[in-house]
């Protein structure tokens, strides 16, 4: 007789639900829930911290508690549905973290759907978040190093960027993600290497 396959915890990918298929309210007075994955990992602290550093740039989730678990099957996931993200704690980036509340905010249809506007838009909440390479973009590979971390000075200049190309949206452009990857490519050939 074969034997059941063991289950694979670390991928909790659902919360609790209700009988009715609901998913448990979470409560109000705290910012996020962790699945009990992330609790027994040895990061959570870590991932934890940097969560909460990440959440001071997104007002607009104040009051709507989420639930965070971990994966390690991806950089991180969003479920819109269940109002969550998973994150990987190993190589957790502040850019992966922002990227995934975009999709809360998403969820909530205060920005764009899709992936491209998602990083586009997780880029525009502060240059401090953007320490890696967007992962639907088409930037240039000299903003980043061989470990894919944004080199010194050009944070600031995806950061406004990203704004412009927000604000370009705002005032018609539909082709705004584009005009933000080309913006990009113009200032990375007009700056030497070591500047910006």
């Amino acid at each position: 007789m074969p034997q059941p396959a063991p289950r694979i915890r670390q991928l909790e990918l659902r919360f609790d639900r209700t009988r009715t298929g609901e998913v448990t309210r979470l409560p109000s007075d705290r910012p996020f829930v962790v699945t009990s994955a992330l609790q027994r990992d040895r990061a959570r602290a870590r991932v934890e911290a940097a969560l909460r550093y990440a959440l001071t740039f997104f007002p607009e989730l104040d009051g709507h508690p989420f639930g965070v678990g971990v994966t390690r099957q991806a950089l991180g996931l969003a479920c819109l549905e269940d109002f969550a993200i998973w994150l990987n704690p190993r190589g957790l980036v502040l850019q992966t973290i922002a990227h995934e509340l975009t999709h809360l905010l998403q969820a909530r249809g205060l920005v764009p759907g899709g992936e491209r506007a998602c990083d586009l838009f997780s880029l525009a909440r502060h240059p401090s978040l953007n320490d890696a390479r967007p992962n639907y973009l088409d930037v240039p590979d000299r903003l980043f190093d061989e470990k894919d971390r944004t080199r010194t000075g050009w944070a600031r200049v995806l950061f406004a960027s990203a704004r412009q190309a927000i604000t370009e949206r705002e005032s018609g452009r539909r082709t705004y993600i584009r005009w933000f990857e080309q913006q990009l490519t113009t200032l990375a050939d007009a700056t030497p290497l070591a500047a910006g």
